[in-house]
């Protein structure tokens, strides 16, 4: 088993994590634990990127870790010598899971919650737990706290540097500019929806091609009853599932591109029609053959 004490503060860490308000939040976790904490931004597909900054960068770190993201080429990456600590929660990522090797794969918290669960054990991190759980309920998209769709709305507006130094120190309350923003916002994508081109799917499904307003686009597909979403973003699908019977990692995995969680993945391919047609099958053959059973 690996001895190595990941709980030393005064590591020199370098943090990859993933693109989205959950990624920043499992940063702004690790930042307010370590001294040293060098971020770097990373999406499914862009594996070769962490190999290339750590051949440049040697020396500059003492530890690798990643948070809601595990790289495919891990193996590769433990090669160069460096401890490295995953703390991931996507179902695409399961099979990665081994503690021994101190890899945690918890589908059931989102990573900001597995990194703060992690790391308040050795240190007094309370001033973020509200922070932590706004982010868990959207991230799970359980949506019964009424703050966390603003939240990541705050996310998309202002981006991932902005969000951490926001609230590096866990205070949720906001300024009366972001409130008057989200007001904005909320007329902007209402008049945005009602001009939007909606094409339905089979088994209830909808595809819709843009690259704005994603995640108040997943959030009114659902309350419209859309059993299955596929939202075309210039380079990548972003698909979503609003039924327990659709299991869109093991799409992912028939396609052999893409990855995340069992209702909520993310797949970057070029816009192509036999392609989606390829999804709406998979999906179709889950529901039809649930229905059977």
């Amino acid at each position: 088993m690996n001895k190595f004490d990941f709980l030393n503060p005064e590591l020199r860490v370098l943090n990859y994590t993933h693109v989205d308000m959950d990624g920043v939040g499992s940063y702004i976790v690790l930042r307010n634990y370590y001294k040293k904490c060098d971020v770097q931004l990373i999406n499914y597909n862009q594996e070769t990127k962490i190999t290339n900054y750590i051949e440049q960068n040697k020396g500059e770190f003492d530890v690798i870790i990643f948070s809601d993201f595990t790289p495919i080429n891990l193996k590769t990456i433990k090669d160069y010598g460096y401890p490295v600590l995953v703390l991931d929660h996507h179902e695409s990522a399961k099979h990665f899971h081994n503690p021994d090797e101190n890899v945690f794969i918890d589908v059931l918290r989102s990573g900001t919650k597995l990194c703060y669960d992690f790391y308040k054990r050795s240190a007094d991190l309370s001033k973020l737990e509200e922070l932590v759980e706004i982010i868990n309920d959207y991230d799970l998209m359980l949506l019964k706290n009424n703050k966390s769709k603003f939240f990541n709305q705050l996310y998309w507006r202002y981006g991932f540097n902005w969000f951490a130094d926001r609230f590096e120190h866990g205070k949720i309350e906001l300024y009366q500019e972001e409130k008057d923003f989200l007001v904005r916002h909320s007329n902007e994508f209402k008049e945005f929806f009602s001009k939007l081109e909606v094409s339905d799917l089979d088994n209830n499904g909808v595809f819709v091609s843009t690259t704005k307003f994603l995640g108040d686009l997943d959030i009114k597909l659902r309350e419209l009853g859309y059993q299955y979403m596929i939202i075309y973003r210039g380079d990548k699908y972003s698909i979503r599932a609003n039924n327990d019977k659709i299991n869109l990692v093991e799409v992912c995995k028939t396609l052999g591109k893409g990855g995340g969680h069992k209702q909520a993945v993310g797949i970057f391919y070029k816009f192509d029609e036999e392609f989606i047609r390829n999804i709406i099958s998979l999906i179709s053959g889950q529901l039809n053959a649930n229905t059977d059973n």
